[in-house]
């Protein structure tokens, strides 16, 4: 029996199945009630069959007790649940993960950890875990500071990564214009860069306009 077997079944009958100890069936109960938002209910189905591995009925969980019912679980078995979580696979979750580390959140506080991780996502397409990850270099967080390696992390995930990100688009220019971190002021390359952040950013457009006088395409 599999999920779609349930699929045309009513709640009361999958219920019943859950009730009596099928797993389907407490998957599919648990799930179903998770998608209504009855949280705490789906969390009481699901966390009955939390030792198997089954990683997207350990995502549902963490989804339950990280943004919605924070009682559920100690921040110990939250960072247990999502360490297995990364282990399986790479997902979203190693930035949860990498906060818990940031934190000392269910851990030992670790930056050198948190930075692992936040590279990690950035490789998997994260462009929030780049940001973050430049400020670490740009701060010192876990790592040496340094601009330089700040600005490589901006240029790696808008070129050679190919991530074309607007965010990263627009450091580059920053960078560029200030000559931060060994950066050549190339006002070309400068209004490449910026031509493109200013696609989502009005900041970026405002420094356009500024620098060029005139308004980006």
């Amino acid at each position: 029996m599999n999920r779609l077997d349930l699929k045309d079944k009513t709640d009361e009958e999958v219920k019943e199945l859950a009730d009596s100890g099928n797993f389907t069936g407490i998957f599919e109960y648990g799930i179903r009630l998770y998608n209504q938002e009855r949280y705490r209910e789906a969390f009481d189905y699901l966390i009955k069959i939390e030792k198997y591995d089954n990683c997207f009925v350990w995502e549902r969980i963490v989804d339950i007790v990280y943004y919605y019912e924070n009682d559920l679980l100690t921040d110990k078995e939250l960072f247990d649940l999502l360490t297995k979580i990364h282990n399986k696979w790479s997902s979203s979750y190693t930035y949860i993960l990498a906060d818990f580390y940031r934190d000392g959140r269910g851990t030992e506080k670790d930056l050198k950890k948190y930075v692992e991780l936040l590279r990690e996502c950035a490789n998997d397409g994260s462009t929030y875990a780049v940001a973050e990850l430049a400020k670490c270099y740009e701060e010192g967080i876990g790592v040496e500071k340094s601009l330089e390696e700040a600005f490589k992390v901006y240029y790696y995930f808008y070129d050679d990564h190919g991530k074309m990100d607007y965010w990263c688009a627009y450091r580059v220019a920053i960078y560029m214009l200030n000559e931060w971190g060994g950066a050549k002021k190339e006002m070309g390359q400068i209004k490449y860069y910026l031509g493109y952040a200013c696609r989502s950013m009005p900041e970026a457009r405002k420094l356009y306009a500024e620098l060029f006088n005139e308004e980006p395409k």
